[in-house]
């Protein structure tokens, strides 16, 4: 099985009823910032020299003030540079994307495992806040956060929250494990396995209607003999759960 590939985003800023912010644009001025020319920007990026000064109008009519100022002619003044609020839009918009990339990295996280249940008990410690999430009965999944993620998530017991798990943060032992360091050992049976060239994909079914995602290596399929029907338990540390409102 080869993994799917990765959800890309762009982040577009947009006026009602006006022009737009794009990964393009944004690489237009950086390349003006860059070379000082709109002609030579227009060249790296393959643009004709009409549509990159086409767009640095657009750009400009975004806002009260220009992001671009051109000096046009062939003398040593001619040239293009951006303004400080240019420099500024350039600043935020690279930000914003950073921003957006990262929240989608955590959203493909939390699409391998993710849950949904009721807070149960609430450990409160100086530095480290531990909470139980029942997923369904007599299924308890145990979640270790921060004392400032735990303030800004402002939940109490009988609250409704989501907590997922990155599937490569599960591990899995046949039977019961014993005494481990692991806080959440959930026992599972193997629903289904879909063998990869190098990491495996093994689905778990801890109750009618919950499934958790793991991935092993092959090596380790092997020597613990998975196959369909085989009652293992999944262990995953405290502090792998995220939590969510």
């Amino acid at each position: 099985m080869s993994a799917p590939a990765a959800l890309e985003t762009e982040l577009i800023l947009r006026r009602p009823g006006g022009g737009a912010i794009g990964r393009q644009r944004v690489a237009l001025l950086d390349e003006i910032a860059r070379r000082g020319s709109i002609a030579k920007a227009a060249k790296a990026l393959g643009l004709s020299y009409k549509g990159a000064w086409d767009a640095v109008q657009a750009l400009n009519a975004l806002f009260d003030r220009p992001l671009v100022t051109a000096h046009p002619g062939g003398g040593a003044g001619a040239g293009a540079e951006l303004t400080l609020l240019g420099v500024q839009v350039l600043q935020v918009h690279r930000r914003l994307e950073q921003e957006t990339e990262d929240a989608m990295r955590r959203l493909e996280d939390a699409a391998d495992n993710l849950f949904s249940g009721q807070v149960t008990r609430v450990s409160d410690g100086e530095a480290k806040v531990e909470v139980e999430l029942t997923l369904a009965p007599g299924l308890v999944l145990v979640a270790q956060v921060s004392r400032r993620q735990w303030d800004d998530l402002a939940l109490a017991p009988g609250d409704r929250a989501h907590a997922w798990i990155a599937a490569a943060d599960v591990m899995l032992a046949l039977g019961a494990p014993g005494r481990v360091s692991a806080r959440n050992q959930l026992g599972g049976v193997v629903a289904e396995l879909r063998p990869g060239q190098e990491i495996d994909e093994v689905a778990l079914s801890l109750a009618p209607g919950l499934a958790l995602r793991v991935l092993v290596t092959g090596e380790s399929r092997k020597v613990l003999d998975l196959r369909p029907g085989a009652l293992v338990t999944a262990l995953v540390k405290a502090g792998h759960v995220a939590l969510a409102r």
